[in-house]
């Protein structure tokens, strides 16, 4: 029976869900208008959706990625939620006043993988490593709710 995408989100959860029961394979059934065990397609609908939140998943999953949180500059397991960079940003190691890392460009889409509890700062992955980025400059796609609290 047909369920609520909720923007990806339902997807993403299936995904953590099979992840995190510690599957040596994860079989993906049709996402899609089209045939039960066909490949998964850009949908009518949905267009390339389920494919957009599959793509940094299973990336994450492949290199032994879990669903744990980054610690100390390690890259971190996407959630499914991104932010859009704005204007360019400086990356810290840690919330407000840590050592900038690096900066990141205007127009740069990272992945979400941690949040502050009052989501004023977001733990991202950003060119192989993750930091800290003000989340006043940007544009948040997803539930933030559902990113853990890191910092």
């Amino acid at each position: 029976s047909p369920r609520a995408r909720n923007n990806g989100q339902f997807l993403t959860n299936s995904w953590n869900g099979a992840v995190s029961s510690g599957a040596n394979a994860i079989l993906i059934v049709s996402w899609n208008e089209y045939i039960e065990n066909s490949h998964i397609e850009p949908s009518q609908v949905y267009g390339t959706q389920s494919l957009d939140v599959l793509r940094p998943l299973v990336a994450a999953w492949e290199g032994g990625g879990g669903g744990a949180p980054a610690q100390g500059g390690a890259v971190g397991s996407p959630t499914g939620v991104t932010y859009l960079v704005n204007s360019n940003l400086r990356l810290r190691a840690a919330p407000v006043s840590g050592e900038v890392i690096t900066s990141v460009p205007a127009g740069t889409t990272v992945d979400v993988i941690g949040r502050t509890g009052d989501n004023g700062w977001l733990q991202v992955n950003y060119a192989g490593q993750s930091g800290w980025m003000s989340s006043s400059y940007g544009v948040l796609n997803g539930d933030v709710n559902v990113v853990p609290v890191t910092g």
